[in-house]
């Protein structure tokens, strides 16, 4: 077997694992057996107030049918003691196999009361802002958004016309030394657009205050 059916062999094996991992992101979320039908039925995570919460949302995070489509969801129990009634939501790419580009959970966030009644829902996923890498942190997206005084539950999921819909954002390439014919030649770090889809799953830490 030459190298070329060798590339195109692998090619194909990383286009079905490919190909698998959103078969099973798809029959997750198309899994009717699954919690949760009522959002009172959802397990709830505390957030303590001014202490970051991580949260992963996964194929193995409870799922829910929202007026605009099905999510996987995170689900919190807000803290009591919130101040200020504000919250700061980070949201970090992750990719789901090696053969795809990252992506980012891109939330709408809807309130509820102590009865799991509805208070409000954001009309579009919160608007992100992009902070790059740093010395031991990766770069992520956030965003900064109040609390009503009611709410004592919140679920962030991920509407359906956002999936698949790119974020843009300011990246910076790490410059260095080019050399042009014998003569080394330093470039210096640029910034250019780039983008990365929405997903419907991520990594993500809310802060509540």
């Amino acid at each position: 077997m030459n190298a070329r059916c060798l590339l195109l062999l692998g090619s194909l094996v990383l286009l079905s694992a490919c190909a698998s991992e959103d078969l099973k992101q798809s029959e997750a979320l198309a899994n009717e057996q699954r919690c949760c039908k009522r959002l009172e039925d959802l397990p709830f995570t505390d957030t303590p107030a001014g202490k970051p919460l991580k949260v992963s949302v996964t194929i193995d995070s409870p799922s829910f049918r929202f007026k605009d489509g099905k999510s996987f969801v995170a689900p919190l129990r807000l803290a009591m003691d919130r101040q200020q009634g504000i919250a700061r939501l980070k949201t970090f790419s992750v990719t789901k196999h090696i053969t795809q580009e990252s992506e980012v959970y891109c939330p709408k966030i809807l309130f509820l009361d102590s009865d799991y009644r509805v208070l409000a829902n954001s009309p579009e996923a919160l608007a992100l802002y992009y902070v790059g890498p740093g010395l031991i942190q990766a770069d992520y997206w956030f965003s900064d958004f109040a609390i009503p005084p009611e709410a004592r539950f919140a679920v962030l999921y991920t509407p359906m016309l956002v999936v698949g819909k790119s974020i843009s954002y300011e990246g910076v390439s790490i410059g260095g030394p080019i050399v042009i014919g014998k003569k080394p030649i330093y470039s210096p770090a640029y910034s250019r657009t780039e983008s990365v889809p929405c997903g419907q799953i991520g990594e993500l830490e809310i802060e509540v205050h």
